[in-house]
């Protein structure tokens, strides 16, 4: 797109700044990105959310593909990019926001810590389940109670 306008360049002191457009979110930039010797290649993209996926030049298709949650989206260079969420570190991220809104300022390394003391393999959750904001607090041991 080109070089900062001058005054902002001198105000953030990079004249040679060059701004681009990105051809897509984080994730897709990122893939774009990799350094991988083959033309179809495996990733995993980790942040809050986590996609899994593969670079590849043919469209996914199926019922598999709708049952799965996989997504198929386009590529800048015409190929595909099909991913599936892994919301894993959503689920510890907003229940330390929940613990955080009751005064409990927990840092992850104290999160897991308490998890750790835990007995192991009391209840199990589908992460699908929970993919919206709320009060994880709550929603998790009504989900418990529930499924038992």
């Amino acid at each position: 797109m080109g070089v900062l306008r001058p005054e902002v360049a001198v105000e953030v002191r990079q004249e040679q700044l060059h701004v681009i457009s990105a051809p897509g979110h984080d994730t897709a930039c990122a893939v774009a990105a990799v350094p991988a010797q083959a033309e179809e290649f495996t990733f995993l993209s980790s942040g809050t959310w986590s996609l899994m996926g593969i670079s590849s030049k043919k469209l996914l298709e199926g019922e598999a593909i709708i049952r799965d949650k996989i997504s198929n989206e386009g590529t800048a260079d015409g190929g595909y990019r099909p991913t599936v969420n892994i919301i894993g570190l959503w689920i510890i991220q907003e229940l330390r926001r929940n613990f955080a809104a009751q005064g409990k300022n927990y840092d992850f390394a104290q999160m897991a810590e308490m998890a750790s003391k835990e007995k192991p393999l009391q209840c199990f959750i589908c992460p699908d389940d929970f993919m919206q904001p709320g009060d994880y607090t709550h929603q998790i041991r009504e989900y418990c109670k529930k499924t038992n």
